[in-house]
């Protein structure tokens, strides 16, 4: 498919992602810099559906899930001693 490269366009493709989300944010940031790069103008129109990027929070596994991996990581795996060490080192 082939589309000649409009402000529309563009605002549209932002428009898919999730308000408030990062990829909306990076989304925003590079449509507008490709604007300004081939000369498509009303760039403000990006901006005006930017939404403030708010990170969720991160659930954290327990000290005992993380001991479950452990035990059932193999000890062939190329990066065991690399995940004993990083657990055990806090």
């Amino acid at each position: 498919m082939q589309a000649t490269l409009t402000m529309d366009l563009l605002v549209a493709g932002a428009a898919t992602t999730a308000p408030g989300s990062r990829t909306r944010l990076e989304a925003c940031n590079v449509f507008k810099r490709l604007a300004r790069l081939v000369g498509v103008a009303d760039t403000e129109r990006l901006d005006a559906i930017r939404t403030p990027y708010e990170p969720g929070q991160r659930e954290l596994p327990s000290d005992e899930q993380i001991a479950a991996m452990l035990l059932k990581m193999e000890r062939a795996y190329e990066y065991a001693w690399m995940t004993w060490a990083l657990v055990t080192d806090a």
